[in-house]
C-alpha cells in the first residue's frame, strides 16, 4: 500500500510510474545524536548554495513511518507526542526491525520530476543515528553518502539547554530538587544514568551552573533525561566506530567538539564536492 508523505514523497509499493526509488538516487544523510549539529549544518549547507533538496527531517519521519502506524494499531488517532514519550513506539518498531529508520527511508519513493525538473537531483536527509540504521541504509541504499557529526555528550547538552525546543521539555519530568536546594550530584536530579555521561570535570561544571542559576534544575534534568534515553536506544559510539570503517568514498566523521558551525560546513562541503567528483 502506498502513503503519500509530501507531493514528491511517499512510501509502500508499488511505486507510482515515473517516479523513482529512493535508492536510485543520490542522498545525502547526516548521522549524529541530538545536539550533534544537524540542523545547523544543513542550513548553512542550504545557505552556501548547495543545491538540493530536504527530505522531511527525522522527527517528522519518525511521527509518519514509525508512531503514526502503531498508533493506529493501538486503536489511536495518530497525534504527536513529545520526544520522550515516542521512545515506546520507536522501542517497538526496532523490535520488528532493528533497523529502525535505516529500514523505514529505504521503503520511500520520490518524485524526481517534483524535486529537480533538469533532472539528476540531490536529495539530502537529516538524518539517522544507531549503528544498524547506518548499516542497513548503507547497504540499500547504493547511492548515498554520509556524514557523521560526532561530540561529546557534554557539548550536546550545553546545546540542547541553549536552543530551549519546546520539543525536548518532558511534560511529566521525574523527582527534581528546587532552585534552592543543594545538589550534590547529578543522580540527585532522578536520571541515574545521568552519572555515567560526563567525566568529574564536566559534572562539577554543570551542578556550578545550577547552583549559580545558570541552567535550572528542571532544563537540566529534563536535557539529562534525553540523553540517557537516547543512550539506552542507540550507541552512538558504536555507530561513529561503524562509520571509520566504511573508508572515505561514502562516509565521513567530522568532530564538531571543538569546530566552529563554519569549520564544519566547510568540512562537509569538501567531502561532498569530493564524493560527487568521483
Amino acid at each position: 500500500m502506498v502513503e503519500l508523505l509530501d507531493i514528491y514523497l511517499a512510501t509502500g509499493a508499488p511505486i507510482s510510474e515515473g517516479w523513482a526509488r529512493l535508492a536510485d538516487l543520490r542522498l545525502g544523510i547526516l548521522v549524529g545524536g541530538m545536539g550533534a549539529g544537524k540542523s545547523t549544518t544543513m542550513q548553512s549547507l542550504r545557505q552556501a548554495g548547495l543545491d538540493f533538496t530536504l527530505l522531511p527531517n527525522r522527527r517528522e519521519l519518525t511521527e509518519r513511518l514509525i508512531v503514526a502506524p502503531i498508533q493506529r494499531e493501538d486503536g489511536l488517532t495518530p497525534h504527536k507526542l513529545d520526544r520522550l514519550s515516542r521512545l515506546p513506539y520507536i522501542h517497538r518498531y526496532h523490535q520488528r526491525q532493528p533497523a529502525g529508520l535505516g529500514y523505514a527511508i529505504t521503503q520511500l519513493s520520490v518524485d524526481p520530476a517534483q524535486i529537480a525538473p533538469q533532472g539528476n537531483p540531490l536529495l539530502m536527509f537529516d538524518g539517522l543515528r544507531g549503528a544498524e540504521e547506518v548499516q542497513y541504509a548503507y547497504n540499500h541504499l547504493p547511492r548515498a553518502f554520509f556524514i557523521g557529526l560526532y561530540t561529546t555528550d557534554y557539548v550536546r547538552l550545553n546545546r540542547l539547554v541553549e536552543r530551549r525546543d519546546a520539543y525536548d521539555h518532558i511534560s511529566a519530568g521525574g523527582a527534581c530538587h528546587g532552585p534552592e536546594e543543594q545538589i550534590d550530584h547529578l543522580t540527585d536530579l532522578g536520571v541515574p544514568l545521568a552519572g555515567a555521561l560526563f567525566t568529574s570535570n564536566e559534572a562539577q561544571t554543570l551542578l556550578e551552573s545550577v547552583r549559580r542559576g545558570i541552567i535550572s534544575p528542571a532544563d537540566l534534568r529534563d536535557r539529562l533525561t534525553l540523553l540517557s534515553a537516547e543512550r539506552e536506544l542507540y550507541d552512538l559510539n558504536a555507530t561513529f566506530s561503524f562509520m571509520q570503517t566504511l573508508g572515505e568514498k561514502r562516509a565521513a566523521v567530522i568532530d564538531t567538539t571543538s569546530l566552529t558551525p563554519a569549520q564544519v560546513l566547510d568540512a562537509s562541503l569538501e567531502f561532498i564536492t569530493q564524493y560527487h567528483s568521483r
